[in-house]
């Protein structure tokens, strides 16, 4: 037997030590690297993908962040939480009451005056303003409240008006004038040549319709409007104004035809209709909508949609205070307050 001297015991003890040492060190560099991955497992379908790109704020025991892949939201639109929204409605005829802002101001006695009407009916809300101001406490991203009207009032009234089985509840939205929404995203607006944002004559900024992002947005609102107990709404000043000094590349037309139609599409479960004399949009509204009191523009009004809407007298509304007989063929809300009241 071959004699091993005590030197060469000892040399090859500490090449084993360090082989060992080798072995644990790449051991624990492997668990490493793998706790370090594991935080950028995405798991879809299809089976399981590293997604260095996926986010890191809901971390598992062992640090790593185990998510199911979903589409991409909006964009630009705040999440908005499912309140539950209730069974959609079906109306034949609406026949009932608005109420503007200045109603709003006088949530109670609002509510006293809609408490008495007669069901089933029809109740339409403004619910923001032309200055991009809700008038309840909306939840999208960014949103801004008026200051104006009390808010939590009148989503307390929205509510307690969904509730109610009886009454058709509408919202009335004025969708492409929104400085609020302009200023901040200004890319989404209409602007000047310069690249400045344009402005009508009441000092509102104006959105685009050909933009994604617009089209989001609003669809975002009327999701909202749904959770809180509305069947419908009526997106007003949906047009591109004509005012000169626009610059606009595309087709204006044919960018709000779109846009309804996208709208349309897109929203279940809350009917779209649009306040305007574009015979154009009737193909995505379910019902077309005018602010009028002077009852001989009312055959003026109705006869382009002859045709695009049938019966006409069950799809055009008119809010009015006037009493003339003309109104009658038609779909008519009347005001729920008395004028200043």
């Amino acid at each position: 037997m071959r004699y091993i001297s005590y030197r060469s015991k000892l040399r090859l003890r500490g090449a084993l030590t360090g082989a060992l040492i080798a072995v644990l060190v790449l051991a624990a560099l492997g668990i490493g690297a793998f706790l370090y991955l594991a935080r950028y497992i995405v798991y879809t379908p299809e089976g399981a993908r590293l997604d260095f790109s996926a986010g890191q704020d809901a971390a598992s025991p062992l640090g790593a962040t185990f998510q199911v892949e979903r589409p991409d939201p909006i964009p630009g639109a705040g999440l908005v939480a499912d309140t539950g929204p209730k069974e959609p409605q079906t109306i034949t005829r609406i026949t009932g009451y608005y109420a503007d802002s200045d109603m709003l101001t006088d949530p109670e006695g609002l509510r006293a005056a809609l408490r008495g009407i007669a069901t089933p009916a029809a109740v339409l809300l403004d619910v923001r303003s032309i200055y991009g101001n809700f008038y309840y406490p909306s939840a999208l991203d960014g949103a801004q409240t008026s200051t104006l009207i009390n808010a939590t009032a009148v989503e307390a009234l929205i509510r307690e008006l969904a509730a109610n089985p009886s009454l058709y509840l509408i919202a009335w939205l004025p969708a492409l004038r929104d400085p609020a929404y302009a200023l901040a995203h200004q890319s989404c607006g209409l602007s000047l040549p310069s690249g400045a944002l344009w402005m009508d004559s009441e000092g509102c900024y104006w959105l685009d319709p050909d933009n994604d992002q617009v089209v989001g947005y609003l669809e975002q609102t009327a999701r909202e409007l749904q959770g809180l107990g509305f069947d419908e709404v009526v997106f007003d000043d949906f047009h591109i104004p004509d005012g000169a000094a626009i610059y606009y590349k595309g087709d204006a037309a044919n960018a709000v035809t779109e846009a309804a139609r996208r709208l349309q599409a897109n929203l279940d479960g809350i009917a779209v209709s649009f306040s305007t004399q574009n015979a154009a949009l009737a193909p995505y509204a379910a019902h077309i909508f005018f602010k009028e009191n002077d009852g001989a523009q009312v055959s003026a009004l109705a006869a382009p949609f002859a045709g695009a809407l049938e019966p006409l007298s069950d799809h055009l509304v008119f809010l009015t205070s006037s009493r003339d007989t003309r109104f009658e063929a038609y779909c008519v809300l009347r005001p729920a307050l008395e004028s200043g009241g």
